[in-house]
């Protein structure tokens, strides 16, 4: 079993993807060859797996991007119905 408990980040390392099962994680993280922006993860959770799991430390630059992204699909979504 993978460890769930909050790590403390380093400049340049992967977020701690620990709000969302594993499955979910691997499944983001495996897509592409590149690493997920933060607004790119937020914009693909709420479009595919219909989730706001933000990983990011609160009130962060990165934090504010994936809320964006995530805000940003939610628009797109209504747009559509």
């Amino acid at each position: 079993m993978r460890n769930t408990k909050a790590q403390p980040r380093t400049k340049g390392s992967k977020p701690n993807l620990y709000l969302v099962s594993p499955a979910v994680r691997d499944m983001i993280e495996g897509y592409s060859s590149t690493p997920l922006t933060a607004y790119r993860m937020g914009f693909e959770c709420c479009c595919y797996q219909g989730v706001y799991a933000n990983p990011y430390p609160v009130r962060s630059a990165a934090w504010r991007d994936y809320d964006t992204g995530h805000a940003d699909a939610r628009a797109q979504q209504q747009v559509r119905l």
